[in-house]
């Protein structure tokens, strides 16, 4: 796939999608303390450090330009071994949202192309198989490469607006209840500057060589 001859039209055809765990009291990013010279362990220079939160979700969602597709709180097993298997993605984003929601936006967007990493549950025959079976283009996206998934800066700000929120949720229900209202709020200009700049990006991931890049 030639990413750098792709127009500002055919970005603006691509269905960007993934999955990511939410939780309560998460703070997003790394926190960076200025402080003078013998001051780093005092109190005020000190972020607390708590166990890990136990209520939490994954969340599967899809954002094209100008678009805020479907946002989905996914059931899962839980425990060690509780991350996302191919029926379970199959079952509750496939079959669940994205069936209906390529029915409705392939009217508009007749080149509609399907954005998914190389996560196994995404790769394994039976998926494939279910995405010919419904004549679902997908997109040509590259193993290991965070930098073009443009849903990515949208799950940090829909974090960081979580972490913000009015009320801190403090329940599943809540936590569950508090993200489709932020995700709800996000706005749309904040999804398409991240869309429109992506020529930028890919002439930025291949003068950076295998590198990092700002992005």
């Amino acid at each position: 796939m030639d990413y750098q001859s792709m127009t500002f039209e055919q970005w603006g055809d691509i269905a960007w999608s993934d999955e990511v765990y939410m939780m309560l009291s998460e703070i997003p990013g790394q926190i960076f303390v200025t402080h003078c010279t013998g001051e780093a362990f005092d109190d005020e220079c000190c972020i607390p450090c708590f166990k890990q939160s136990s209520v939490r979700c994954i969340v599967w969602g899809l954002i094209m330009r100008d678009v805020k597709g479907p946002l989905v709180i996914l059931e899962y097993p839980g425990g060690k071994e509780g991350g996302m298997t191919a029926e379970w993605y199959w079952e509750q984003v496939l079959e669940g949202a994205l069936v209906d929601y390529y029915k409705l936006m392939k009217k508009d967007q007749p080149n509609f192309q399907f954005q998914q990493d190389g996560t196994p549950s995404h790769c394994v025959k039976t998926t494939t198989e279910w995405f010919n079976k419904h004549h679902i283009p997908l997109f040509p996206y590259p193993p290991s490469s965070p930098d073009l998934s443009l849903i990515e800066p949208v799950w940090h700000i829909l974090k960081s607006k979580l972490h913000d929120y009015k009320h801190q949720p403090t329940t599943y229900n809540e936590l569950c209840a508090a993200i489709f209202e932020v995700w709800d709020n996000i706005d749309y200009n904040d999804i398409d500057k991240f869309i429109n700049c992506m020529p930028e990006v890919v002439q930025a991931v291949i003068d950076a060589k295998d590198g990092h890049t700002q992005y």
